[in-house]
């Protein structure tokens, strides 16, 4: 596989593979990888324990209507998550 990294991220894997941290690039990208599975991981679990806890409140009749408003601040949320990852990527 053959992959293209920015110029500043394939400076930092050099220094990280100079520094000794790796053995070499593809010891780093494995790390990279690995550390991406695992907040991925907890992600999902948090994102099932809320649902969890939502479906919880349901049932005792605590939960909030959803309705246009609520679909509104939901999309107005998530679009300023999708612009904060878009920044920081880049």
């Amino acid at each position: 596989m053959r992959i293209s990294l920015r110029p500043e991220l394939e400076a930092f894997l050099k220094e990280k593979v100079q520094v000794g941290r790796y053995r070499d690039a593809n010891d780093a990208i494995n790390d990279g990888l690995r550390l991406l599975k695992e907040r991925d991981k907890v992600e999902f679990e948090s994102l099932r324990a809320l649902l969890a806890e939502r479906m919880k409140e349901s049932r005792r009749g605590d939960s909030v209507p959803f309705d246009a408003k609520a679909r509104e601040g939901i999309r107005r949320r998530g679009m300023k998550r999708l612009a904060a990852l878009k920044r920081s990527r880049g």
